[in-house]
């Protein structure tokens, strides 16, 4: 009996050592999984002129968890990037439960993360009695977290997830026959295609057409803002031209099409900022307008 007991003792101390070894690459399996998870969610919904800080925060963070593999399994390191994880999260699935965006989605995201995260530091203090020395610590750098995110989501750096630009396009002319739109614009060479500023020639006076196709989830619906902006050469800024709005409805794979329209659109540098109605940048259309010199060779794009 005595000799069998030993072998029970010896085979939990054995399960629990591979336990113990196999937790730290489960643990950064899944972190690396859900950052990454949350870094494709947020880059199909914004634009990197934009948001590139908090980009660059997603990357350093699933750069971080396998360089830095070790520092990771501190707890407080730990504790810090599952908050995160949580708030990623929560932030990108509530506005898919409510059918809407902004602020209040945001602010409920910051809320159910922390009730989760106190439910586990909770459940961690019952089996661990000693995290209850960490729980100042944990509540400050939550505190901090929620900070940092809702500051960085007031100043437009976080992109409008879920919605996704799907395509862009500036044209001569868009039309709509049934539930296809037909778009005329200058064709592109290959090396023109790779660079983010597509040109137009046009007569004075001629209309341009900015056409963008967008990405949203069942039942959600919204506004969408095309902001026209011009390069101005001698004060070096963007100057708003116009703002111009229409309805977005959700539930179409291939993205929510809608396009706006300028009569007077002088030669030089411009962009359309794709927006949301709080000022989020969905997406960035930007484009040269040139002088019509000769009739340029002009390409046709359905989509339906």
């Amino acid at each position: 009996f005595v000799q069998a007991y030993d072998a029970h003792i010896i085979r939990q101390r054995l399960i629990w050592r591979y336990v113990r070894l196999a937790m730290p690459l489960i643990i950064q399996f899944f972190f690396g999984a859900l950052l990454s998870g949350i870094f494709i969610f947020y880059i199909f919904s914004g634009t990197i002129f934009v948001s590139w800080p908090f980009f660059l925060l997603l990357v350093l963070l699933m750069v971080g968890n396998d360089v830095f593999r070790e520092y990771y399994l501190k707890f407080p390191v730990q504790m810090s990037v599952y908050f995160f994880i949580l708030f990623g999260l929560s932030s990108i699935v509530l506005p898919f439960v409510t059918h809407r965006i902004g602020i209040v989605p945001f602010v409920g995201a910051a809320v159910v993360s922390a009730l989760l995260f106190m439910g586990y530091v909770a459940l961690l203090n019952w089996i661990v009695p000693k995290t209850k020395t960490y729980i100042r610590m944990l509540i400050v750098m939550s505190s901090t977290i929620i900070l940092i995110l809702h500051g960085s989501y007031l100043i437009k750096m976080i992109p409008p997830s879920p919605l996704a630009l799907r395509s862009a396009y500036v044209a001569h002319d868009v039309a709509r026959s049934g539930g296809a739109y037909t778009i005329t614009k200058d064709s592109e060479h290959f090396l023109e295609k790779l660079t983010p500023t597509q040109s137009i020639a046009i007569d004075p006076g001629e209309r341009v057409y900015v056409y963008t196709a967008i990405f949203a989830p069942n039942k959600f619906s919204t506004q969408i803002i095309h902001h026209w902006r011009q390069y101005d050469d001698q004060t070096g800024v963007w100057v708003t031209r116009d703002r111009l709005t229409f309805s977005l409805t959700g539930a179409r794979q291939q993205g929510f099409r809608g396009f706006s329209v300028k009569s007077t659109v002088p030669y030089g540098k411009w962009r359309v900022d794709v927006e949301t109605p709080n000022g989020q940048v969905l997406g960035r259309v930007r484009f040269r307008v040139v002088e019509k010199r000769e009739q340029p060779v002009l390409e046709t794009v359905v989509e339906e």
